[in-house]
């Protein structure tokens, strides 16, 4: 809830206005929904919250810091749920901008990198803790991996978990 008050604000929206929409968030049925879930929905809420803050032009933010901090971001984002994709736009300019208006553009694109690696070290787990129980799918190969970084066993790109034929449009709806 702070994140997202804080990112409304960091895009300009006023003190009253940003702690109303955070509140009304905070008390709605799906987030109560999605936060008593065992899930990743309210991570995946608060890492869109702090890409969506990031993003925004920070004068309190160094420029290198801003890119670094955006990369890790994605990277935790896309680790933890591939929803965080639909913010890529947003990220990507706010990124491009940050290097473009950085002192030390290198240091600011190498670290980028370095922060994009760290924020998907969970799929290194994944392949570490392959013999393990804890870990859904094998993860020991190249091909598990990727199987389970496109979550195929959840749907994607299916939409739908089944072996029947899919039906796109109805899924859509």
């Amino acid at each position: 809830i702070f994140l997202l008050e804080t990112a409304a604000r960091a895009w300009g929206a006023r003190p009253v206005a940003a702690s109303l929409a955070a509140a009304l968030f905070a008390v709605s049925p799906l987030a109560w929904r999605l936060a008593t879930a065992p899930e990743v929905f309210m991570l995946n809420v608060a890492i869109a919250s702090a890409l969506v803050m990031v993003a925004a032009p920070a004068p309190w933010l160094h420029e290198e810091r801003r890119a670094i901090t955006l990369a890790l971001l994605a990277g935790l984002g896309l680790a933890n749920h591939h929803s965080v994709v639909l913010l890529a736009p947003l990220g990507l300019f706010a990124w491009a901008s940050a290097v473009r208006r950085a002192e030390r553009r290198a240091l600011a694109v190498g670290g980028s990198l370095a922060a994009l690696a760290i924020g998907l070290l969970p799929y290194g787990y994944l392949a570490l803790a392959a013999d393990r129980e804890c870990v859904w799918g094998d993860t020991s190969t190249l091909h598990g991996l990727v199987h389970q970084f496109l979550r195929v066993d959840y749907g994607t790109p299916q939409l739908a978990a089944s072996t029947e034929e899919p039906q796109r449009l109805a899924q859509l709806v």
